[in-house]
This record gives structure tokens, C-alpha cells and sequence, in this order.
């Protein structure tokens, strides 16, 4: 039997393992009853929904209702008021870091005295606050990508989380109360596994549902540099970070003991960069992009030779390696959710420096256009202007998809690496 190899962009290496799993299905004890555990949907659907750490935990609605006429503008507007309970649940409780479908709790009064708890006593929380207001929301099952795939047959246990799904003016938007820092509509990158089971409180019945994110990782990095006869490229960075990467933007500073620490460990993976008027924007409005600007002195990525110079000018974006090395695969290749990279350098080089040898750009497209990269070289006058752009449009690509994807990575390191080229007048 081939062993099983672990490569990269696999949600769970166990969900390709042929494997035996066992849950308690009923009991049927001598002077008991006999009792069904599960064995079918609609069968776990009626438990779990009788259970008080779930269904009865979402129908206890007094502290919501005591709560809702603070939280709820005057306005008609639904998305307006949702987003006010979003927001409201997650400036009031703190996630402990652990996953589950059931709340620990069996009253949503007793977290908020508590102020922290699991994913279910948070996003349950939402959920009764929510249909308190009137909303139609429900509860989601899901199974994380650590947790690895659902296998589709009745096994509640397979399970090892719940979010939060809100319909609003026909659109389905499905909320995770766990992250402050995640906009409305957005969950977790542990959550994004593709599907999950709602279920329907009012009348008892469940469905598989795709739980596909709008959201992306887009980054943006700008550079405008100047050149000096040292070497030295000076000027500013500005990074502009959506989606997943903004998330992760604002994690990371939020997690820093301070500013000077997050610059600190900026910097540590950035050889030869030093900066200064550092400022950031848009730190709490989630909705906006995350945006970091400073004044920047790079060294160490220009090379001399007699009278050339040479230097890559994608910098700290440069991608060095392929990410997919094997020659086929087996397993889909699985990204959680679309990304997007773009960076675009300008570089002024002094005026006894003229241009030797640019590199080619070229255009990159995968079939139907489920990915792209774009490389372009510009110049004017003493001015160089560098695009870079990586679209993968797709979360998840097929195996059959593997070799397109592969060769379009390859592509990406080789033109990346291409450096420009000066000639110092003499």
C-alpha cells in the first residue's frame, strides 16, 4: 500500500485515510427504556435540539430581550442591527480557545457573568440574540479543518463546532463570534471546511449547507523608492491588508506587547530593513482595509559588479520557492478561501544610472480563468515601475487541476526572481 504523504494546502491528511470510527447509536438496559441516540439526521436534530446546552440554551431569551433595547437603533435597517448584536457579543465576551457544539451553560446570563467560553457559548449566544430580534438565524454544525471532513452519514460526534447563519433582505451571511477582529460575514479559517449542517429551530429539521466564504486574503504592498549611489533604496512602504489578511494584520498587532514589539518582530523577517514614522489606519473598522504606512531604508538587496548594478524588485514579496513540489497529486488542493497578492514598486535610480536589461513581464492565466499571475515592467524618464499580481480565484482545486496550478507557481518564482539590470555611466 503507497504510504500516505502529508503535502501542502490539505485541510486534514485523515480525511484520505481509510479508516473505522464507532458512535453509540442506542442502549437498551433492563428496566429501561430503549433509547435512540442517533442513526439518522432527523433523529439528531430532535436530541440535540432538547438538549439545555443547546436547544434549550438558544430558547432562554429574557437576558437578550433585557438587553436588545440598548443594543438596536431606531432605524429599520436589519443588516444595520445585525451587525450591532455582532459587534455586541464580541466587545462583551471572550472566546477561551476551545471548539465545541455544545455551550457549557445551560442560561446565556450565566456567560455573560463569566464574560468568556467556548465557540458554542459564544456564537449560541448570538444566535438567541439574534432570533430574539426577530431574525431568522440557526445554528450551523461543523467540523474545523483540524477536525478534518465531515463524512456526511448521521454522526453527531464528528462534529466539533457551531457558527452562526442569519438570512437579511434574501442573502445568507454566516457569523463567528470568536475573533473581535472579524468583520461581519466573516469565520474562522479553522471553520472554512466547505460545508456545514443548519439547522432549523422552529420546525426541527437539518440540511447540509455550502459554507463557502466572499471573503479573500488580498494584500496590497506599495513601494515608492529612490536609489542612491550608496545602494541604499529610500522612501515609503504602505501595506494594505483585506479579508483573512486583514484579520491576521490586526491579530498580530493586537497580540504585540506593544508597538515597538510589533515593529520589532516586523522587521525581524525583512532583512536590511530599517523604518521610521510608522502609523496604521483602520485598526477597528472592520470593514475597511488595514493599513500600515512608513518611511522606509532598505539594504543588502542591491549588488554591484564593476559598472552594473542588480537588484530583484519585488523585495520583501518575492516568492523563493514552489509550494507544490510533487509531480501529481492525489488530493485536492485546498486554500480555504480565494487570495489575491498584489505589489507594485517604484523605484527612482539616480541620474548616471541607465537602464541595461529590464526583465520581460508576461501574463499568466490558468484555464476559465480560476487563476492569473501578471509581471510588468514600466519606465519613465528615471522612474521604474514594477506590477506584480497573484489571483487565485478558487478555494479549492481538483487534482486534476494540480498540474496547471503547479506550472503557474513555477511561474511565479522564476519571473519573480528576474532582476534588473543598470550600467553606471562612466
Amino acid at each position: 500500500m503507497p504510504a500516505l504523504k502529508d503535502e501542502p494546502f490539505i485541510s486534514n491528511l485523515d480525511d484520505y485515510r481509510p479508516s473505522i470510527d464507532f458512535e453509540l447509536r442506542s442502549t437498551n438496559f433492563p428496566g429501561q427504556f430503549f433509547n435512540d441516540y442517533t442513526g439518522s439526521w432527523p433523529k439528531i436534530v430532535h436530541a440535540i435540539l432538547d438538549d439545555d446546552n443547546f436547544g434549550g440554551y438558544l430558547n432562554k431569551g429574557n437576558y437578550a430581550k433585557n438587553n436588545l433595547k440598548t443594543i438596536l437603533s431606531l432605524e429599520s435597517d436589519s443588516l444595520k442591527n445585525a451587525k450591532r448584536i455582532y459587534k455586541y457579543i464580541k466587545d462583551n465576551l471572550k472566546w477561551n480557545q476551545n471548539y465545541h457544539y455544545y455551550s457549557t451553560e445551560t442560561n446565556p446570563k450565566t456567560i455573560f457573568e463569566k464574560k468568556t467560553g467556548n465557540s458554542a457559548d459564544l456564537n449560541l449566544v448570538l444566535i438567541n440574540f439574534l432570533r430574539e430580534a426577530k431574525f431568522n438565524a440557526y445554528p450551523v454544525l461543523i467540523s474545523t479543518r483540524s477536525n478534518g471532513k465531515h463524512p456526511g452519514y448521521p454522526v453527531i460526534s464528528k462534529f466539533d463546532n457551531v457558527i452562526a447563519a442569519v438570512e437579511i433582505g434574501g442573502n445568507v451571511y454566516f457569523l463567528d463570534a470568536t475573533a473581535k477582529d472579524m468583520p461581519f460575514g466573516m469565520i474562522h479559517y479553522e471553520n472554512l471546511n466547505h460545508e456545514g449542517f443548519l439547522i432549523n429551530v422552529n420546525d426541527k429539521s437539518g440540511g447540509w449547507i455550502s459554507t463557502e466564504t466572499s471573503f479573500g486574503d488580498e494584500s496590497m504592498h506599495v513601494y515608492q523608492l529612490t536609489l542612491d549611489k550608496e545602494n541604499k533604496l529610500k522612501g515609503t512602504l504602505t501595506n494594505y491588508f483585506n479579508g483573512y489578511a486583514g484579520l491576521t494584520a490586526r491579530n498580530t498587532y493586537r497580540n504585540a506587547i506593544n508597538e515597538d514589539d510589533y515593529l520589532k518582530n516586523l522587521k525581524k523577517s525583512k532583512n536590511g530593513l530599517e523604518l521610521h514614522n510608522f502609523k496604521i489606519l483602520n485598526l477597528d473598522s472592520l470593514d475597511e482595509r488595514f493599513i500600515e504606512s512608513m518611511d522606509v531604508e532598505i539594504e543588502d538587496h542591491v549588488e554591484e559588479a564593476g559598472n552594473l548594478v542588480y537588484f530583484s524588485p519585488l523585495l520583501y514579496e518575492q516568492t523563493k520557492e514552489n509550494p507544490l513540489k510533487h509531480e501529481d497529486r492525489i488530493f485536492p488542493v485546498d486554500f480555504a478561501h480565494p487570495i489575491l497578492e498584489n505589489c507594485r514598486v517604484v523605484v527612482i535610480i539616480p541620474d548616471d544610472y541607465e537602464i541595461d536589461k529590464l526583465p520581460k513581464g508576461g501574463i499568466f492565466k490558468l484555464p476559465e480563468n480560476v487563476g492569473s499571475f501578471t509581471i510588468s515592467y514600466q519606465t519613465e524618464g528615471k522612474a521604474l515601475l514594477i506590477k506584480s499580481i497573484v489571483s487565485i480565484n478558487k478555494s479549492t482545486y481538483s487534482p486534476e487541476e494540480y498540474f496547471d496550478l503547479k506550472e503557474l507557481f513555477a511561474a511565479i518564482v522564476e519571473k519573480q526572481a528576474e532582476k534588473i539590470v543598470l550600467k553606471k555611466k562612466i
